[in-house]
């Protein structure tokens, strides 16, 4: 009797339908890591689709204007728009938060005299010294935005002719994400860092 249940067990239609299990089970994992596979393609997709990519420039001339003006912008030269959240000036090895940190870093003594209440310049300083700010928003791909422009006068002279010098020595950096809240840091040319999100990037 015992003979029996022990060629019973281990009878032809055992062993086939023991293989047929393995084998949909096989097939089941085979299906699940294609439709991972599959999932994580698109998804890669997408975040290709809507990827952004802050550069820094900066320039000498401003062809709109016709003259010679000083200029530091941040352009996105990506396929998706940028959420700008931070962005710091990189001057020597230090970091500073803002753009007139930066010029008091790199262009004293002059910068301080620009400024000056008592400057020959003071008068119609709106005119000749531009800024504007990035953080907190939103950055179209192909599109720029001027941080600031330094037209050239006799009465900036000697800031306009140092500033045309240190902008060499600056970087920036941003720190930025894509409409799927994908962050980013970017500094220098090509270092960009993908980050969890850019709340520990602040200052």
């Amino acid at each position: 009797m015992e003979q029996d249940t022990y060629n019973n067990e281990f009878s032809p239609s055992s062993k086939l339908n023991f293989v047929i299990g393995i084998c949909a089970m096989l097939i089941s994992i085979a299906s699940f890591y294609a439709t991972y596979l599959q999932a994580n393609s698109a998804e890669q997709q997408v975040k290709a689709m809507t990827y952004p990519l802050i550069q820094y420039r900066t320039g000498n001339y401003s062809v709109d204007l016709d003259e010679s003006a000083i200029s530091l912008s941040i352009s996105n030269a990506g396929v998706g728009p940028a959420t700008i959240k931070t962005v710091k000036y990189k001057y020597q090895d230090k970091y500073y938060s803002n753009l007139y940190q930066f010029l008091a870093a790199c262009c004293d003594p002059e910068y301080s005299e620009f400024v000056s209440p008592t400057h020959k310049s003071r008068s119609n300083i709106e005119s000749q010294f531009l800024t504007s700010f990035a953080e907190d928003s939103i950055l179209p791909a192909g599109d720029d935005v001027m941080l600031a422009q330094l037209r050239k006068r006799e009465e900036n002279i000697e800031l306009w002719n140092v500033l045309n010098k240190k902008r060499f020595k600056l970087d920036f950096q941003v720190c930025y994400c894509s409409l799927l809240d994908q962050c980013y840091v970017t500094e220098g040319v090509g270092q960009i860092d993908e980050v969890d999100s850019c709340r520990e990037e602040k200052l």
